[in-house]
């Protein structure tokens, strides 16, 4: 197991515990939550569409026919959207900014969180097996991923800021910011490399479905209310040039 590459993991989760820490330092809730969600937004459907399901087809193609290739990544889709789905109806919640939201606050921080878990994991293992093959290539990598990541952390520190359970919001960041390693951890001890991995592809496209759950019933109706507020529209206007700076730096 490379300790060196562990690192260049952890780097990837310190900007989900960068992105807790700015939405516990701000001093407006509202102010905050709406760039965060309007950040958060923008990035999760660009990650989606631009980066998780087009890398989830390229390594599903290794096993199967263009079609086949197709039919695998919908079906994983569809299955993230279906475990979202059901957390969502076990899970008592309303949505708003309101002040009584905070029950819609947590919701949505529970949600992320179990999306932004299962997709760290797999980026930490992908960054793992990079390293391996590239170092410079990995750091770059892990730094980008990086990037993308830092919204999500304003979304769900912003969730958890008013949460009257200290441990459990601990433990649920705690987790987040270790994920990545977690998946580092989890390839070096098996010696398994996620590069032609039918499983990887799967865990991609279903994190895809979870994003784009979470982007349209969880935050949209936020987004669509407080569309014409500047601190959105300055949310989803950072979160795609965030993106999009992320994938300059590694090309």
């Amino acid at each position: 197991m490379d300790t060196r590459a562990l690192l260049v993991c952890f780097l990837n989760g310190f900007f989900i515990f960068a992105g807790v820490l700015a939405a516990h330092l701000s001093n407006t809730l509202g102010a905050r939550l709406e760039f965060a969600f309007g950040l958060s937004f923008s990035t999760m459907l660009t990650l989606a569409f631009t980066e998780l399901l087009p890398e989830s087809y390229k390594l599903a193609s290794v096993f199967f026919t263009s079609c086949g290739s197709l039919m695998h990544i919908a079906l994983s889709f569809l299955a993230g959207i279906a475990l979202l789905k059901a957390m969502d109806w076990a899970l008592p919640h309303n949505h708003g900014l309101g002040r009584d939201s905070h029950t819609a606050l947590e919701h949505i921080g529970v949600i992320s969180s179990l999306a932004f878990l299962i997709h760290n994991i797999v980026e930490g293992a992908a960054i793992y097996v990079a390293y391996m093959a590239n170092p410079r290539l990995a750091i770059m990598f892990s730094l980008s991923s990086g990037l993308h990541s830092f919204p999500f952390g304003l979304v769900i520190g912003g969730a958890y800021s008013n949460s009257g359970n200290n441990l459990e919001t601990s433990l649920i960041l705690l987790s987040l910011i270790a994920s990545p390693m977690m998946g580092g951890l989890v390839v070096g001890a098996l010696g398994l490399s996620l590069a032609g991995s039918l499983l990887s592809a799967s865990l991609m496209a279903a994190s895809a479905g979870m994003l784009v759950y979470i982007s349209i019933f969880e935050i949209g109706d936020v987004v669509s209310a407080n569309f014409r507020n500047k601190g959105m529209a300055a949310g989803l206007v950072c979160g795609a040039l965030i993106f999009f700076f992320g994938l300059a730096i590694t090309s």
